[in-house]
């Protein structure tokens, strides 16, 4: 209902591109989005710890200091537009806008990374799963059958008008060449990065968020997790936001089972390079009828 009652407040009032988007080159703007992250992660963590009569985990401190910590680094990556002034003088406008665009893709890795080792190293350094990263090898069939049920699933999504003006991220047809390089070039360059990326998203919803507050909550850790995952997609096609709570949290549950992110890193980067691929191959078949 929570869920529900939200993403029909975000599409109807467009608010995560109109109102929340429009304080993102402003310092103010990660503010925003803390509270906008707040709002998804513990409007379903309160009450389902407070439903499942485990009400006394609200009064535990490691509780809050880790959750607000995680919701906090989440909204600082969202709200991160610096790169933007330290580009600005690349010319030409061509480099400089493959730049722009592929910034977006490596700015987590700059503050994921040495933010959520201070975090391991201060909060979790006795648990030593390093929130997913070390290598479990619990099989690798659930993941493989994620990705094949979801390719009939994509390819409809694929004819969706919501979702050809959305993908591919990177559309070469509306770049000129940059750096020298061809466009299939500067794609497939695009892509590498782009599917990286989604390293840094697992490790910090799948992993920091369900086995690095699975000692604290349980399995509970799971339904908030994906409530914040679905957040996150906001600013994409309705279809998308609703099947990303899914695909969150059967992830979720796989990590919460296996420990390891790998596997979620794996059906992450397919189901997204995917919808590129499908997404490029209708552009062309349409534009050559």
């Amino acid at each position: 209902m929570f869920l529900g009652t939200c993403l029909f407040l975000n599409y109807y009032y467009d608010f995560e591109n109109t109102v929340l988007d429009h304080y993102f080159y402003q310092p103010i703007g990660t503010l925003f989005y803390f509270i906008f992250y707040i709002v998804g992660y513990y409007g379903v963590a309160v009450p389902h710890i407070v439903f499942t009569k485990y009400a006394s985990i609200l009064k535990n401190k490691a509780f809050w200091i880790k959750s607000l910590s995680f919701v906090l680094l989440i909204s600082i990556a969202a709200g991160f537009y610096f790169y933007a002034i330290l580009i600005k003088d690349i010319r030409p406008y061509d480099d400089y806008l493959f730049v722009w665009k592929m910034s977006s893709n490596i700015k987590r890795f700059i503050i994921y990374i040495p933010f959520l080792i201070l975090l391991y190293m201060l909060m979790d350094r006795m648990e030593q799963h390093w929130y997913g990263l070390r290598w479990q090898d619990k099989g690798w069939k659930p993941y493989m059958t994620m990705l094949i049920f979801m390719l009939p699933l994509l390819i409809w999504a694929s004819f969706q008008p919501d979702f050809l003006h959305t993908y591919p991220i990177f559309k070469p047809w509306k770049m000129l060449p940059a750096f020298g390089w061809s466009k299939s070039t500067m794609f497939v360059v695009y892509e590498v990065f782009y599917a990286l990326d989604f390293i840094m998203v697992e490790w910090v919803f799948r992993g920091a968020l369900v086995i690095g507050m699975v000692h604290i909550l349980g399995e509970k850790a799971i339904l908030p997790m994906a409530s914040i995952y679905t957040f996150l997609h906001f600013g994409k096609p309705m279809p998308e936001a609703i099947s990303s709570f899914f695909g969150g949290y059967i992830l979720g549950t796989f990590a919460h089972k296996s420990k390891s992110i790998w596997g979620g890193v794996i059906v992450h980067m397919g189901i997204a390079l995917m919808m590129d691929m499908l997404a490029l191959l209708q552009y062309f078949y349409n534009d050559q009828n």
